[in-house]
């Protein structure tokens, strides 16, 4: 019939106002998609006229359809008409010289006394085996109007489509069945999941293994990582558990009737988000990772014997491996002891400064000890108030004003006899890398070990001056 009769539906624009005023008249707000349904309704009660049939004989639907776009052109170009783009795509038709006063059929406001509900409910059941009628709220309102039940006959199309809505959604009266026709609560897809969510247990359409609460946790996180930005809609998620992980994705048997409801369920927080779409659909999205920050260590203290730490990859569970150096062992020198002339000349340049002072060794001279001690070498070792170029970390310094008067007091105030305390054992050469210990009256210092091994010692081999040498 669809093909015999495509001339039979002429948009014109006499046509669309006609059909816009009969809304006006059952109280409905002309939307777009409500526009064209009148226009094919018109059409089959044209059809149903002229061939002498009853105006119910004729299904709408086989009616040619007509473009959602050509019809909004028309309308835009009618001065009787206004056009008004609404949520999405759709858009409304209204007439500019009346007002617009309509009812709104998605509210969840129930005005209807609960007589009306029981007459409605007794009505349902006496039919319900038997009874189907169209899913959508205005095809299920004609439907009911047609059979022109007592109960309705006071009740405006709007009205009726407002209690098909409170009917499905609040009073639970109505639901679909598998099929998606909308027959009494009672036979629909609803109930009957509802039996299984108490008992949780599936209901019977599992071809594939069900996943557990765990499993569902695991799978989802994993189903929804390369979807970080977009998110998957609702309603492809239980095909994609299918066809990814072929597994089935059953509300029912974790407790749930709707998978909405499972979405949102708290032991879901920590998995995904449900996020409104554009064009009216519900997405499941990605919790984003929490960047936890990495794990500071403190830097260990360099242990005794060590200059510095070794070169190595932070390992936090292993510990670090460091290496030991031995310590060398440092010699006091005091301020009475006098360097030969021909050793500290060898030693540094004129106006140069020392390099060997190491990271706990003492320095060797500055300007104080200059002016204190007429009988060192210093001025030969750095210029005047410079400081020493190789002292490093922790290294002890002659250079301020107490050590300077301290060494006065010691090498110029005293006598000879306190110099003579004063003066230790053996004198101290710095050549480059070494340091040349000149030993002084050894017999009477050494233990008599030391003697010993001193008279065990080769005379060839035995040197006034001892020679050690530092690893640097």
């Amino acid at each position: 019939m669809k093909g015999s009769q495509a001339g039979a539906l002429i948009l014109t624009k006499p046509e669309v106002l006609v059909s816009v005023a009969s809304l006006y008249e059952d109280g409905l707000k002309p939307f777009g998609r409500v526009l064209l349904k009148r226009l094919r309704e018109r059409a089959a009660a044209r059809y149903a006229t002229e061939h002498g049939l009853p105006v119910e004989s004729v299904d709408p639907e086989d009616m040619p359809r007509l473009n959602p776009r050509h019809l909004r052109k028309v309308c835009e170009t009618c001065r009787q008409l206004r056009v008004v783009s609404e949520e999405g795509r759709e858009f409304s038709v209204t007439l500019a010289a009346q007002p617009s006063n309509f009812l709104d059929v998605c509210s969840a406001v129930d005005p209807y006394p609960e007589e009306f509900w029981q007459e409605f409910a007794c009505f349902l059941d006496d039919d319900g085996e038997e009874l189907q009628m169209p899913g959508g709220r205005y095809a299920c309102a004609r439907a009911l109007l047609i059979k022109r039940l007592p109960l309705l006959q006071d009740y405006s199309l709007a009205h009726v489509c407002h209690i098909v809505h409170l009917a499905i959604n609040c009073r639970r009266l109505l639901g679909y069945n598998r099929e998606g026709w909308l027959v009494a609560y009672m036979h629909s897809e609803a109930w009957i999941k509802e039996q299984c969510a108490s008992a949780q247990s599936s209901t019977g359409q599992e071809k594939l293994p069900v996943v557990s609460w765990e499993e569902a946790r695991t799978l989802l996180r994993e189903l929804l990582h390369p979807y970080q930005q977009a998110g998957i809609t609702l309603s492809n998620l239980k095909r994609l558990f299918r066809v990814t992980f072929e597994r089935e994705l059953s509300e029912t048997v974790l407790g749930h009737v709707r998978l909405l409801d499972l979405m949102k369920d708290p032991r879901m927080a920590e998995v995904c988000v449900l996020s409104g779409h554009g064009n009216g659909q519900t997405m499941v999205k990605a919790i984003p990772a929490v960047t936890v920050p990495a794990l500071q260590l403190p830097s260990p203290a360099v242990p005794p014997g060590m200059w510095t730490m070794p070169m190595q990859p932070v390992q936090p569970i292993q510990p670090m491996q460091m290496c030991h150096v031995p310590m060398m062992t440092m010699i006091h020198v005091c301020a009475g002891i006098s360097t030969p002339h021909d050793s500290s000349e060898a030693l540094l340049s004129p106006g140069s400064s020392p390099r060997g002072s190491l990271c706990g060794g003492f320095g060797f001279s500055t300007g104080s000890i200059v002016e204190a001690s007429p009988v060192s070498r210093s001025d030969a070792l750095m210029s005047p108030g410079s400081s020493p170029r190789g002292s490093l970390c922790g290294a002890h310094s002659f250079a301020t004003e107490s050590t300077a008067e301290g060494f006065l007091e010691c090498g110029s105030e005293r006598d000879e006899d306190d110099v003579e305390e004063c003066r230790p054992p053996w004198a101290v050469n710095v050549k480059n890398t070494f340091i040349d210990v000149t030993m002084h009256e050894l017999d009477r210092v050494a233990s008599p070990s030391a003697r010993q091994r001193r008279r065990s010692t080769p005379a060839a081999c035995r040197s006034p001056v001892s020679r050690l040498s530092l690893a640097c």
